[in-house]
């Protein structure tokens, strides 16, 4: 038996993933009008540049404000913004130019991150400034890291497996989740399918997958993530 893919996959988005989540969610007259990660393979002392399209689809001029958000293995220190304030007229683009220098540091390995910001104010009400934001991965991958995952922790909750993984390596992992569930006679019950979500170094997230209605009663289960060709798992009993 085979369950539909996993809804709502990754519960707790972290920082960065947020900040690129937002660009496709969040509405205003500034857009965003081009790909929101920028992701790069590079060596020490490789100089780069990122390019991001900001488009005013309104019908007034807009004050626009870059910055840049970061968390642990981060570039932020490495990138040069041009322009970082600025007033984009009406329908018309712009590009933000990302200037990305990567120190000649022989020790540099894996994936390094941070994301980049475009904010606007949407306006006033009830006398309160209105901004939103959107949020642009810039990502360096230099050659090497470690590649690693662990598997925290394996819940039940309404029908729901929750497992809780952390990244403790150097480099981004693409996971992509499945279970396989054995009745007590050590016969496979089901194979819950999962989806790819991207876990970044030194971050940890939830993943679920939904058991479905007709599964009761006590199952091994067998939780395997799938990333860069490697394959992690941890077998436990559950009951549901």
């Amino acid at each position: 038996m085979r369950h539909a893919p996993l809804r709502g996959g990754l519960k707790r988005a972290p920082l960065f993933l947020s900040l690129l989540l937002a660009a496709a969610m969040t509405q205003g007259k500034i857009l965003i009008t081009g790909g929101v990660l920028h992701e790069k393979t590079a060596n020490p002392g490789d100089v780069y540049k990122a390019f991001i399209t900001v488009k005013n689809d309104g019908t007034k001029p807009e004050k626009v404000r870059i910055y840049q958000e970061s968390r642990s293995r981060s570039n932020h220190t490495w990138i040069e913004i041009k322009p970082k304030n600025f007033t984009l007229p009406a329908g018309r683009s712009t590009l933000i130019e990302c200037t990305v220098t990567v120190p000649q540091d022989p020790d540099l390995r894996g994936t390094y991150y941070s994301a980049v910001v475009i904010e606007a104010v949407a306006g006033q009400r009830k006398g309160i400034n209105v901004v939103y934001a959107y949020g642009c991965g810039v990502v360096t991958n230099i050659q090497g890291g470690t590649v690693k995952i662990e598997i925290k922790e394996v819940t039940i909750k309404d029908k729901n497996i929750l497992v809780e993984v952390w990244n403790p390596g150097e480099t981004v992992i693409d996971l992509e989740l499945y279970a396989e569930l054995f009745d007590q006679k050590g016969q496979l019950a089901a194979v819950l399918d999962g989806v790819k979500h991207r876990l970044y170094p030194l971050q940890g997230s939830e993943y679920s997958l939904e058991i479905g209605p007709d599964l009761d009663g006590k199952y091994t289960a067998k939780i395997l993530f799938y990333g860069r060709g490697l394959i992690w798992g941890k077998q436990l009993e559950l009951s549901f």
